[in-house]
């Protein structure tokens, strides 16, 4: 079985094999315990309320968090968990993704990672992902494609922000002013040069920083997947065309935008657009 971990899903060939949703709510001081794990992977999201990940046991704190809160838990890694609420009367509401990954062979791929955590409450695309495969899980028709493509998608807004936070704690500030730009002025063709005189630094070492920031990912392939997270939040809105949203993201035309898009998702501009008609 291979054995990867949670950041480095973005750059792995992996499938999505068993995918099942639930949404619960809780009373205050409920525990539920799993001195053995479970037999797949757990994505819990907290929409309400307060969930302690504890050892099971000893039931010593491992993590925990409060609304939108987002936490993985390996298969077989042992744990409980309890709600904790201000208001007695008060009920934690969450939502619980299990899934299973494979590799192209079909053989399972385990993530190496015990438990982790991520604040979710800036990041409104893996708020509406959470829903989104849970909804799909729930039809009373289950695309198993859409919702295994929801999932994937899923797994790599949190792939992005384990290793947006890892570099953030690595001391990147010096490269910070060019990162921000970019972020916010996604559509704009900035080049490396232009940036690098944000930052005060030569091209070349510039151009050192931002390698080592992005894993060897190239200034191109960075851009590109910030235009592609922006193009599928306005996707998601059901308000813009294909043709204004790739002008508005910085791509070429349509056509770019399509390459592009399906590259880094996995499906076209279109298709996405269909799938949210059709929720």
């Amino acid at each position: 079985m291979t054995e990867i971990s949670f950041s480095e899903l973005q750059r792995a060939d992996v499938n999505v094999g068993s995918v099942s949703a639930v949404e619960r709510y809780w009373k205050n001081g409920n525990i539920n315990e799993y001195p053995s794990g479970r037999g797949e992977h757990i994505l819990s999201f907290t929409i309400h309320g307060r969930k302690e990940i504890l050892s099971p046991g000893k039931r010593e704190l491992i993590l925990s968090g409060d609304d939108f809160s987002v936490f993985f838990i390996r298969a077989g890694a042992p744990y409980a968990s309890r709600t904790v609420l201000d208001d007695e009367t008060d009920k934690g509401h969450t939502v619980c993704v299990k899934f299973s990954l494979t590799d192209e062979k079909g053989d399972g791929i385990l993530l190496t990672d015990d438990y982790l955590y991520w604040n979710a409450a800036d990041s409104e695309t893996v708020q509406k992902l959470f829903f989104k495969v849970l909804n799909l899980f729930l039809g009373a028709n289950v695309d198993r494609l859409k919702l295994k493509s929801a999932v994937f998608a899923l797994l790599g807004e949190l792939a992005s922000l384990t290793r947006e936070n890892a570099r953030r704690h690595a001391g990147f500030e010096d490269i910070s002013p060019a990162l921000l730009y970019l972020d916010k002025n996604y559509g704009q063709n900035v080049t490396i040069d232009e940036l690098a005189r944000m930052c005060f630094m030569s091209n070349s070492y510039f151009r050192k920083r931002f390698k080592e920031y992005t894993g060897g990912e190239t200034f191109t392939e960075f851009r590109n997947r910030i235009r592609v997270r922006k193009a599928r939040e306005l996707l998601d809105d059901q308000l813009w065309s294909i043709d204004s949203i790739a002008q508005v993201c910085g791509f070429y035309d349509a056509s770019h935008f399509y390459r592009v898009y399906k590259k880094y998702t996995g499906h076209t501009p279109s298709g996405h657009s269909r799938a949210q008609k059709q929720q």
